[in-house]
């Protein structure tokens, strides 16, 4: 974790831009992957069910991490005030050692 933030310190527009694309990439993926759960719910097999529960679990989880990682992009501004930069970078350091 001390090692991510160093790099994210170092370069913050690389890893904002990261994780703005982790968060669509993620969105985009789950809303078609809810999609798909709805089209296997309304192909009426006898295993509809089934996917419709397993593609929607997995079209929530993906939803859910794109949430988490646009609300990481929207919260780093505020989280960085209180960063002790050097410190990170002192305890990065040892780390590597």
């Amino acid at each position: 974790m001390v090692r991510g933030l160093a790099r994210a310190l170092e370069d913050e527009e690389a890893h904002l831009r990261k994780y703005r694309r982790l968060g669509q990439a993620c969105g985009v993926l789950g809303a078609m992957v809810l999609t798909w759960s709805l089209f296997a719910a309304w192909g009426g097999s006898e295993a509809a069910g089934l996917w419709f529960v397993v593609l929607g679990t997995v079209g929530g989880l993906l939803i859910g991490l794109a949430l988490f990682f646009n609300s990481s992009v929207e919260q780093w501004p505020v989280n960085r005030e209180f960063l002790d930069a050097d410190a990170i970078r002192d305890a990065a350091r040892r780390l590597e050692l």
